[in-house]
């Protein structure tokens, strides 16, 4: 089996996901946390060494309604503490970051 040397998940349509199942939008990026989580496990245990989260852009995070983006960065957190725990070596952030103070005035 050819297995790849990087996989790269952008997600989209966690909102669209969740306003079809007549449920609040931001639950959607908790489903969608779910289901990257299940794609890191498979990757992990394919031993695939490369793996890139597009979590979101800074456009995005400023355009949303702040109750949606604290929810968000509530699921990123969990979920990324979640993969130190696991024990993922070389976590790395790299692109559009956000310091405290950022975070909390956008």
């Amino acid at each position: 089996m050819n297995v790849p040397k990087h996989i790269a998940v952008i997600p989209d349509g966690n909102r669209r996901w969740a306003r079809q199942r007549g449920l609040l939008a931001f639950l959607g990026h908790e489903e969608g946390a779910k289901r990257l989580e299940e794609i890191l496990d498979m990757a992990l245990e394919l031993k695939i060494p490369y793996f890139t989260f597009w979590g979101a852009s800074v456009d995005n995070m400023t355009e949303r309604p702040k109750k949606d983006v604290n929810f968000l960065f509530k699921v990123f957190e969990k979920y990324f503490d979640k993969l130190l725990h696991l024990g993922v070596n070389n976590l790395t952030q790299r692109g559009d970051t956000f310091t405290p103070y950022e975070r909390r005035n956008i």
